[in-house]
């Protein structure tokens, strides 16, 4: 022991040294944290070094997640001590860059001290993005960003902030990344946060006192002919991006539905969501006696059609779904016109032959590959057919055989779908798993699509469930390998 004694003598910690490199040290993850804090600020206070060469380094470290909390605030914290022209412009610019992206509410909140002392309101957009995050652990009244957003926009509402936001973002581009999308993606999204019936937003939208860009304008438009001829507010900056698409799609679609709309009584409009506008439409031309259906008429079609089949409760994740309503009788109070037309929409299509031996076939293919779960849209053709459309989940989006992710291009070809389904078969005798699990239901909230769980049941029998983000969920019942039901409207 008494020979390794001046070997160790020397160590700073875990067999590493210092280097007397101030810059080296920092930069080390074998020094202790206090050490590389020490080392931090001797390369800061160095007189003779270039303070732009320091901060390099120092960003790179609030950049890194990996980084200890404490070495990331004492970066941050010099960072934004430094007074200099350039390094006040230096840190305007990452403020703007890290806080969108950043999880620790310290660094965020150092940063927003930082913005509000220097009134930079141009960074109202980092901040939104920040708080359109939401983080059930925290009140949106406590929430930092919150904070920084009244103080940087003094005497105005929280939703005109975002709202402004949302119309005008002025933030660019940086590279290929459209900064201005994602803005207004984030204010609609905390503008949906902050307002769930949508008063709040109508109230403010209707002003004609707001700055907005030509894109701004252009959506502004888009969202008020949305309301105005379809009877629907996009809920979130997914739905937003939905609305649009629809918008500049197929004339043809939207002159179908518009006119489909019109036909509803306000009972049947109440509650209409972008998800239940394809129903609307296809019952328009198929059903037509469906849309004159009262809200219990129409339920009372779909609790026909479903009596007699077998259904299968979910045993899994009891605790968590436990107040989650997962039949019809259940869920009726949570489901609008439009959502029950949905489903009854869902329940002919699935019936149907074709589309019966489609789902079949997909289900071995995902049975197959243990790697993710499958999924598809259900589509209504220019003929009127029903078509099943697989989507294989992509490389990256392969979660394990227990988990479906939507890849971006099923979501950006599902603005037409009657619903978005995905299997639970990775074994025939699968029913503990039947209906949609807690990330179902989370995916549901962000996509606001209506959603459908296939689940095997045996070798030839397919349980039905379709949900919505209420959340609530119907038991459709037994999908039957043969003998399909032939409909009968």
């Amino acid at each position: 022991m008494l020979t390794l004694a001046p070997a160790l003598s020397g160590c700073a910690s875990r067999g590493s040294t210092l280097s007397g490199d101030p810059l080296t040290d920092l930069g080390n993850p074998e020094l202790r944290v206090p050490e590389r804090v020490a080392a931090m600020r001797a390369a800061w206070e160095d007189p003779n070094a270039d303070r732009q060469k320091v901060r390099e380094p120092l960003k790179d470290l609030v950049w890194s997640d990996q980084a200890p909390a404490e070495l990331r605030i004492a970066a941050t914290d010099l960072l934004m001590s430094d007074d200099s022209w350039s390094g006040l412009r230096d840190s305007q610019s990452f403020i703007r860059a890290r806080v969108p992206t950043e999880n620790d509410y310290e660094v965020i909140h150092r940063m927003g001290r930082q913005a509000v002392a220097r009134s930079w309101q141009d960074l109202t957009p980092a901040f939104i993005r920040s708080f359109a995050i939401q983080d059930v652990n925290i009140p949106d009244e406590q929430r930092v960003e919150r904070v920084v957003l009244e103080a940087l926009n003094p005497d105005q509402s929280l939703e005109l902030i975002a709202t402004r936001v949302f119309l005008n973002p002025e933030q660019g581009s940086l590279g290929s990344i459209d900064l201005d999308a994602r803005a207004r993606e984030a204010a609609w999204d905390l503008l949906a946060r902050l307002d769930p019936s949508g008063e709040a937003r109508r109230s403010v939208l209707r002003r004609g006192d707001l700055p907005t860009d030509e894109q701004g304008a252009r959506i502004l438009s888009v969202i008020r002919r949305g309301l105005a001829e379809l009877g629907v507010v996009a809920r979130n900056g997914e739905e937003l991006r939905w609305l649009i698409a629809l918008a500049d799609g197929d004339p043809t679609w939207w002159s179908q539905t518009r006119q489909a709309v019109a036909m509803l009584s306000d009972e049947q409009a109440a509650g209409l969501k972008l998800r239940n506008l394809e129903a609307v439409r296809w019952a328009s031309v198929y059903r037509q006696t469906w849309m004159r259906d009262t809200p219990s008429q129409l339920e009372g079609r779909l609790r026909s059609r479903v009596a007699d089949r077998e259904t299968t409760p979910r045993r899994a994740e009891r605790s968590e779904l436990r107040d989650i309503p997962s039949t019809l009788d259940e869920a009726s109070a949570e489901l609008t016109w439009g959502d029950v037309l949905g489903m009854l929409a869902v329940d002919v299509a699935l019936h149907d032959p074709e589309v019966m031996g489609r789902i079949f076939e997909q289900v071995e293919m995902d049975r197959e590959d243990d790697t993710t779960e499958y999924g598809g849209l259900l589509f209504v053709d220019g003929s009127g057919r029903f078509v099943a459309q697989l989507y294989p989940p992509r490389p990256q989006h392969r979660q394990g055989d227990d988990r479906f992710v939507a890849s971006s291009d099923m979501l950006e070809q599902s603005v037409r779908a009657l619903a978005m389904y995905h299997f639970h078969v990775m074994r025939e005798r699968n029913s503990r798993f039947a209906g949609p699990s807690v990330e179902d239901y989370e995916q549901a909230r962000a996509q606001g699509r209506l959603g459908v769980v296939i689940t095997s049941i045996n070798e030839d029998e397919l349980n039905i469930d379709a949900y919505v983000d209420n959340p609530a969920s119907v038991d459709l019942g037994v999908l039957p390998r043969i003998g399909a039901l032939v409909d009968e409207g």
